[in-house]
C-alpha cells in the first residue's frame, strides 16, 4: 500500500490518496482535487510506484467533497475503472443538478435561520459552486451502503458508514486486517467539521458521535485518513475528538447567559468568518446547539437559543 500525498492548497490541503497494487489489480482510495497541477502531480506519484492512471481498476470514494473525488471522472475516462461511492453522496459526485440546487437552497435557508448577515451569503454560494466545478468530469458511480462488502480479485472491503462530515461518508476496512481507510471521519490534526460541511445531515453531532463509538469498538490498530499522515493510535485520536466536542458544548453553555443567535455565538468563539468558514464555523455551533436542544438543555425560539438547565453536566449527556 502506498500513500499519495497531494499538495493542493484548497480546503484543508495535503490530501492523502491510497494506492493498493499487488501486480494483478490496482485500487485507489480517493483521488484528490481536479486541477492540471494536481493531475500531473498525481501521475508523477503513480509513476514512482511503477503505475499509471490507465492501470487503475477500482476507485473507492470516502465522500463527495471535491478534494477527495475531483479526479475520479478523469481517471475513469483514462482507465475504465469502476468507481464506488455511498448512495447518499453519489448524486453530488455525479454532479446531479438537483443535488447541487438542494445544497444551495439549504445554505440560503440556514443563513436566514442562523441570522448570518446576507452579505456573507454570495461569497459562500460562490465557494460551493467552485467546489462543484472543481470536481472535473463526473464519474459513473456504483453505489454502496453501510455494511456492504466490496469485492475485487484479491481484496474485500467492508463498508463502515460514518455520517457527520457528510451524509454518505464511509470508511473502508479490508477484511482480515486491523486497519481502516477513514477519509475525513478521523483526521490526525484537525477535528472534522460537522454541521457545515454537509447541510443535508440532520442530528449531525449525535450521528457522528455514534459512528465514532462504533468505529472505536472495532479495535483497529491504524487509520489512513484523507489528509496528512496515518494515525497510529486510533482510539486515542477518537477520544481526543470526542473531548473536543465536549469542550465545545461546555463553551457554548458558558456563553448562553442571555438568549443568543448562532451567528453571534460563532463570531464570539471563532472571530471573523468569511467564505467557507462562515458555513463551517456557524455550522459547528448549530450542530452543538441542536444536540443540546435534543437533550433539553437548550431551547430555541425565533433563532435565539437559551439555557433551560443550569450547570448541566456535559459528561453525563455526551
Amino acid at each position: 500500500m502506498h500513500r499519495i500525498s497531494l499538495s493542493n492548497t484548497e480546503f484543508e490541503g495535503k490530501n492523502s490518496a491510497y494506492l493498493l497494487d499487488d501486480g494483478n489489480e490496482t485500487i485507489l482510495i480517493d483521488t484528490g482535487l481536479f486541477s492540471p497541477k494536481i493531475h500531473l502531480e498525481f501521475q508523477q506519484e503513480l509513476s514512482n510506484y511503477g503505475c499509471s492512471t490507465s492501470d487503475i481498476d477500482i476507485i473507492l470514494l470516502t465522500h463527495w467533497h471535491a478534494d477527495h473525488v475531483g479526479l475520479a471522472g478523469t481517471i475513469q475516462e483514462e482507465s475504465g475503472a469502476k468507481v464506488y461511492c455511498h448512495a447518499k453522496d453519489s448524486p453530488l459526485v455525479q454532479k446531479d443538478p438537483s443535488a447541487l440546487h438542494e445544497l444551495l437552497n439549504l445554505a440560503e435557508k440556514r443563513f436566514e435561520e442562523w441570522r448570518i448577515p446576507p452579505s456573507k451569503l454570495d461569497p459562500l454560494i460562490d465557494v460551493l459552486k467552485l467546489g462543484h466545478k472543481l470536481g472535473g468530469p463526473p464519474p459513473h458511480i456504483t453505489n454502496f451502503n453501510d455494511g456492504d462488502q466490496i469485492e475485487s480479485e484479491n481484496y474485500t472491503f467492508s463498508v463502515f458508514h460514518l455520517p457527520g462530515h457528510t451524509l454518505g461518508l464511509s470508511c473502508f476496512i479490508p477484511t482480515e486486517t486491523n486497519l481502516a481507510f477513514v477519509g475525513d471521519a478521523v483526521l490526525p490534526v484537525y477535528t472534522p467539521n460537522i454541521g457545515g460541511a454537509d447541510l443535508r445531515v440532520t442530528s449531525s453531532l449525535s450521528q457522528y458521535r455514534d459512528g465514532l463509538l462504533r468505529l472505536r469498538n472495532q479495535n483497529l490498530d491504524i487509520f489512513y485518513p484523507g489528509h496528512r499522515h496515518e494515525i497510529l493510535t486510533p482510539t486515542t485520536r477518537i477520544n481526543e475528538i470526542l473531548q473536543h466536542h465536549r469542550n465545545r458544548l461546555e463553551q457554548i453553555i458558558s456563553l448562553l447567559t442571555n438568549p443568543t443567535d448562532i451567528w453571534d455565538l460563532s463570531t464570539r468563539i471563532f472571530g471573523p468568518l468569511d467564505g467557507i468558514h462562515t458555513l463551517y464555523g456557524s455550522g459547528e455551533i448549530f450542530a452543538h446547539l441542536e444536540y443540546l436542544e435534543s437533550m433539553k438543555i437548550v431551547d430555541s425560539s425565533d433563532g435565539l437559543y437559551s439555557l433551560t438547565s443550569l450547570n448541566p453536566d456535559v459528561h453525563s449527556i455526551f
